[in-house]
C-alpha cells in the first residue's frame, strides 16, 4: 500500500498491525521524523516525485485519504481552477508504477 500525504500515519499503523506492507509520503518533515519514531517506513517527497521512486507493481493499492483538501483553496476554486489540479492530482496518481485509475478526468 502507498499512503500519499499519510498525516499522523494512523492508516500505516493498522495496515502494518495487520500485516499489510506499507509506504507513506509527505512533504512534511516533521510527519516524517514522527512516525519513523514508530518505525513506519516514510518518505519526504512531494505526490509528483513518487512516480520515479518505485518500481511498477510495488504497491497493489494506492490510497489518499485525508490530503486532497490542501490541493484545492477557496482561491483556486473561485477562480475556476479546481477541476484543473484534481486533474493533476488523480493524473500523478495515475502515472505510479502498477496504477489503474478508476477515475476518468473530466467526469
Amino acid at each position: 500500500m502507498l499512503d500519499l500525504g499519510y498525516g499522523n500515519g494512523r492508516l500505516l499503523a493498522r495496515a502494518q498491525e495487520r500485516g499489510c506492507a506499507g509506504t507513506g509520503i509527505t512533504i512534511s518533515s516533521s510527519q516524517v521524523d514522527a512516525c519513523r519514531a514508530e518505525g513506519l517506513d516514510v518518505q519526504l517527497c512531494a505526490f509528483g516525485e513518487a512516480t520515479g521512486r518505485f518500481e511498477a507493481g510495488t504497491f497493489d493499492v494506492v490510497v489518499l485519504n485525508g490530503p486532497t483538501e490542501h490541493f484545492v483553496t477557496e482561491l483556486a476554486a473561485a477562480a475556476g481552477r479546481d477541476h484543473k489540479l484534481c486533474s493533476e492530482l488523480f493524473e500523478i496518481i495515475e502515472h505510479l508504477p502498477g496504477s489503474v485509475s478508476a477515475v476518468t478526468p473530466g467526469t
